[in-house]
Parts: structure tokens; sequence; C-alpha cells
């Protein structure tokens, strides 16, 4: 009988690598994602002692630290490596030093302003992916794909790119979790796994 005090992607990675692949195959991953099988069957294979780190497989090297951010700058590569990702041309972008953003593509015109937006702060904004690139630019430039953080383990953030429907398959099936706080209740299970 199942442990019904687990989630479905702690039942799934529990089965192994073997089994998390079979169901990214399922769901016609690879063909979806950017992301190549072999490299996905290699970082697993080098994380065999924490099979809870799964997830970061298929992050598809959307890694960022969420410190660094006290200047626009920051604030502007991220934009601009993201909408080369979505395929969207940026004609121009402007960073101010009140934490402002204009941005323009050959279609649309983009204005954001980060909200407590000062050097002494240098965390990433919260919601700043999912309200500027992908609820304004992503909506407005009909990109049928978003950014999903993946639940954050200390202060690195990993990202998907996915379609709604594909990102909702993959909490259904327990390919990702579906608790955005899922490694601070996992904690314990990194720091046990570190010291054997």
């Amino acid at each position: 009988m199942a442990d019904t005090s687990l989630g479905k992607y702690d039942l799934l990675i529990r089965q192994g690598a073997d089994k998390y692949l079979a169901e990214l195959d399922k769901l016609h991953w690879f063909e979806q994602t950017n992301l190549k099988r072999e490299e996905v069957v290699e970082y697993l294979n080098e994380h065999k002692k924490l099979p809870i780190l799964c997830i970061y497989s298929i992050a598809e090297n959307l890694w960022h630290d969420s410190e660094g951010y006290d200047d626009m700058e920051r604030y502007l590569e991220l934009t601009k490596d993201y909408l080369k990702l979505a395929n969207i041309q940026i004609k121009t972008i402007h960073g101010f030093d009140n934490g402002e953003i204009d941005l323009a593509t050959s279609s649309n015109s983009y204005h954001y302003t980060i909200k407590d937006f000062e050097p002494s702060n240098d965390w990433i904004e919260d919601g700043f992916i999912d309200n500027f690139i992908n609820q304004q630019i992503l909506t407005k430039e009909n990109c049928n794909k978003r950014f999903y953080i993946i639940p954050p383990m200390d202060q690195s953030i990993f990202v998907l790119f996915l379609t709604p429907e594909l990102h909702q398959q993959a909490i259904d099936k327990g390919i990702i979790p579906d608790n955005p706080n899922y490694y601070d209740d996992k904690e314990q299970l990194f720091h046990d796994a570190n010291e054997k």
C-alpha cells in the first residue's frame, strides 16, 4: 500500500532514475523541450546518492543565483536570455536607476517597475519572471510557453520553459513537485545524503 503522506514526486523518485526517465518519455518530454535525453541520463547517473535531485535534470540549464540583482544590468541580462529562448526579438531594452524597465519588440512595448529596487537589496524581485516575462511579454507576444520556477534549493533558481499543459502534466505525473516550498521540507534529506 502506498504511503499517502508522500507526494507524487516522492513516490516517483523512490522508484529510481529509470522510472523517472520512463515517465518523461511517456510525456514526450524530449520532443517538447530543448533537452537531450542523454544529458538527463548523465545527470541522473551522477546524482544517484541524491535521487531527490531528479528534478534538476530537466532544468534545461536555466539556472541563476537569486542574489546579485543590485543593479539593473542583471535584470536586463536575465530578460534578454529568457526572451532569446522564447524566440522573441528585442528591438530595444533600457533599465533605469529607479528600477524601471522599458522594452520594445517589433510589435509591442512593455514597461515594468521592480518593487523596492535599491542597491542594498540584491535579491531578485519575487514574481519578476512570472509578472513581467510570463504575464506581460509572453502572453502579448503569443508565445505558447511559460517559465516555471522549480521549487528552489538554497538561493539557486532553476526554471523550466514549458507549455502550461506540459507543466500541469508534469505535476500530475510526479515529474515535478506540486509544492513550491518542496525543498524547505526536505532540507534534512540533503544533509543526511551528503554525510554518507
